[in-house]
């Protein structure tokens, strides 16, 4: 919500630290997730890495004041946090 909030503002140079920290708090799921079965840990990797991938081009287009790209990329970057979620059972969230 907060990565949300501070795009819809035009706020853009806050963007990065938001984005980094998601992304840092993503990159510790796979160490949590030992249960996970191999073709959901598989997926879980992927989309850590396109997690990391899609902060660092928040970042970039958030410094160069890019509403446009920046916007498109946090469309990008809520469809996968959503995937990382849908791998994990619903009670996990609460």
């Amino acid at each position: 919500d907060e990565l949300n909030k501070t795009i819809q503002s035009k706020k853009l140079e806050g963007v990065h630290e938001i984005a980094f920290s998601i992304r840092d708090l993503v990159k510790t799921l796979p160490a949590q997730s030992a249960g996970l079965a191999a073709d959901k840990k598989a997926a879980l990797d992927k989309n850590v890495k396109e997690i990391s991938d899609l902060a660092e081009q928040l970042d970039k287009y958030g410094d160069a004041n890019d509403l446009k790209n920046t916007s498109s990329t946090y469309a990008t970057f809520v469809q996968t946090i959503n995937a990382i979620k849908s791998l994990y059972p619903e009670e996990s969230f609460k």
